[in-house]
């Protein structure tokens, strides 16, 4: 995706959020290494605007750990981790070359165990 159609994405999610209080205070300062969880409770569209932007940033390392990524064998393990192990696995993944969209990849599950600290796996 183009830098600029990117932008474009951005900014037309926070013009659609501009009425929450929460991106009007500048002492919040929404990042990628924070969760959601710091923003406090938000309405179910600004978390579906997140997501659809989410789904756009996916494969860049601007990736908020919300939207899917993986392979339906990794389901289990990476649906119910947290954002920011999910951005962890999304950035080794890219660091390393690796495509999680591919099935029972070894190199795949090496992060996954690393990141999630699966030993009986």
């Amino acid at each position: 995706m183009r830098k600029d159609a990117l932008t474009k994405k951005a900014k037309k999610f926070i013009n659609a959020c501009k009425d929450y209080d929460y991106w009007l205070d500048p002492s919040i300062k929404p990042s990628l290494t924070s969760s959601l969880r710091h923003v406090g409770e938000i309405p179910h569209n600004a978390y579906m605007l997140l997501l659809a932007l989410d789904k756009e940033l996916v494969g860049t390392p601007e990736y908020m750990g919300l939207a899917y990524f993986w392979h339906y064998d990794y389901r289990h393990y990476l649906r119910d981790a947290t954002p920011s192990k999910r951005r962890k696995i999304h950035r080794l993944a890219l660091e390393n070359g690796v495509d999680c969209c591919t099935e029972d990849n070894p190199e795949v599950w090496r992060i996954i165990k690393l990141v999630l600290k699966l030993e009986n796996f």
